[in-house]
């Protein structure tokens, strides 16, 4: 590249806005796994694997897919997100299909001044590898205002990753809200039946319909055993020309990804957790901390031992979770045949096996 588009390509960028290298996406580079880094997909949404990467699952699609966080990427990235078929759906009826989806917090989007005159048009950028060439839709919606609008692109040579940059409009007409909540869903159509594709692509904001999601998409990758699907490199950013991928440190992304979602487990090693105390002579209490979350997530452990202080006996807990706030909640549980002094002090770990899963995901 020229120093001269370099030049270009900085001014085009100050212009939009975008010069401090701001992305709205949160793991991109796909380097944070902390549920799993591999799962098998078929009938259940939710996230399965990578931090902040949601699998979507639509009508009675019979496909099953392997969802992994892959150890390959373009030059530059160590990882990205695949999609591997192990069972086929070749023939899409009504509602079927699959995508991935990801989901921007409201109050994080208020740089982008929708519902105003002033409202900005976003870029959205990354790297996609597959054995399944054609066209593929990507679904942008805004709950808020339940519009929707999309954009197209192709994979063009098979088994190479390629850069693609997709530019939309702003919203002029509607305001995301300023809070904790959807401002923006963005859908990746990986296989989608004619109920959404029988209508027209969206280059604007309208009222959201079915056949207008994923309009003009022709490539399924879960028409075939051993179709795949690679994506890593994610970027949003403000303005009509797309931003030099942002890279952060592993520390960075894991702190942002504990927002939404955040796991206490020990694997080969026990893990101490809190220091407690008896409220009876049976029931163990303590204070469980963690990164400030969203909002009041969701909390659910398994295999929580309890440790006596000083006689170092130990305890299985019949685990329960109470008055979780952001930033804290109260983890108690009756103790099966313990006798213990009311008031004295106790450590608590989670088992190999065990796990504290702390949920306050979008």
């Amino acid at each position: 590249m020229s120093k001269a588009r370099q030049l270009a390509d900085l001014g085009n960028q100050v212009d939009d806005g975008t010069i401090t290298g701001s992305n709205m996406i949160i793991n991109g580079a796909m380097t944070v796994a902390q549920r799993s880094i591999s799962e098998s997909v078929s009938t259940s949404d939710g996230y399965k694997t990578l931090d902040r990467f949601q699998y979507n699952e639509m009508g009675n699609y019979a496909g099953v897919h392997t969802m992994s966080q892959d150890t390959t990427g373009p030059s530059g990235f160590a990882n990205s997100l695949k999609f591997l078929t192990t069972t086929a759906d070749s023939s899409l009826s009504g509602a079927d299909g699959f995508s991935l989806r990801y989901r921007v917090e409201a109050q994080d989007l208020q740089r982008l001044g929708y519902g105003t005159s002033d409202a900005k048009s976003c870029t959205l950028s990354f790297y996609v590898k597959s054995n399944v060439t054609g066209t593929y839709t990507i679904n942008i919606q805004q709950p808020d205002a339940t519009k929707m609008l999309g954009v197209s692109y192709t994979v063009d040579a098979a088994n190479t990753w390629e850069l693609k940059t997709l530019t939309f409009v702003g919203n002029t007409s509607n305001v995301i809200n300023n809070d904790t909540g959807i401002g923006m869903q963005i859908q990746w159509g990986l296989a989608t039946g004619p109920n959404w594709t029988s209508g027209t692509l969206r280059s604007t904001w309208t009222n959201t319909s079915n056949g207008d999601y994923h309009a003009g998409q022709t490539a399924n990758v879960g028409s075939a055993v051993n179709n795949y699907w690679q994506i890593t490199g994610v970027c949003l950013n403000v303005g009509d020309s797309a931003i030099d991928f942002p890279h952060e440190s592993y520390g960075e992304t894991l702190a942002k990804c504990q927002r939404y979602y955040e796991v206490f487990h020990a694997g080969s090693q026990t893990g101490y957790l809190a220091i407690g105390n008896w409220w009876t002579s049976n029931q163990a209490r303590c204070v469980l901390q963690y990164t400030e979350k969203r909002t009041n997530p969701s909390i659910s452990a398994s295999d929580v031992i309890c440790y006596q202080s000083g006689s170092g006996t130990e305890y299985s807990l019949s685990e329960t979770i109470d008055d979780a706030h952001s930033t804290h909640a109260l983890l108690y549980g009756g103790v099966s045949g313990a006798s213990t002094t009311q008031g004295h002090s106790l450590q608590m770990r989670v088992n190999a096996n065990g796990s504290i899963q702390i949920d306050a995901e979008l």
